[in-house]
């Protein structure tokens, strides 16, 4: 799940997805982005490289409790580089940008602001923002 830290429709999404994910029904990788510096005074960046700053498993609670405290790791621009060059690479239009893959191999993926249904992810119903 493509993600702005400080985007409401990303904070949203992370919500309506953590269910399934505490039941072991869904596996979920958040990748930060910052595309929203224009809009709140440059504050994506730094949170996205706090988020970035954290392990995998860190990243995703720390996000869900706004913590974006501390200074960047190291590796934390490199890592927002890669990330910013797979957004530009999928044609990233909006946060967040979930793509998935079922258990049958099928693929899906959603851009945008636009709800997510339970049947994107779980069921056999493939829909796409438009």
């Amino acid at each position: 799940m493509f993600v702005d830290p400080l985007c409401s429709y990303s904070v949203k999404a992370l919500q309506e997805i953590q269910p399934f994910v505490a039941s072991g029904r869904v596996q979920v990788a958040v990748i930060p982005v910052s595309v929203l510096d224009y809009e709140d005074n440059g504050k994506s960046t730094p949170s996205a490289l706090a988020l970035l700053s954290k392990s995998a498993d860190e990243m995703i609670a720390a996000w869900a409790h706004g913590d974006f405290k501390g200074p960047a790791g190291t590796e934390a621009e490199s890592r927002l580089r890669v990330n910013m060059a797979a957004s530009e690479a999928i044609g990233l239009r909006g946060t967040p940008t979930v793509i998935w893959r079922k258990a049958d191999g099928s693929q899906g993926g959603s851009m945008g602001s636009r709800r997510l249904e339970r049947s994107d992810c779980l069921d056999g119903g493939e829909r796409h923002a438009e």
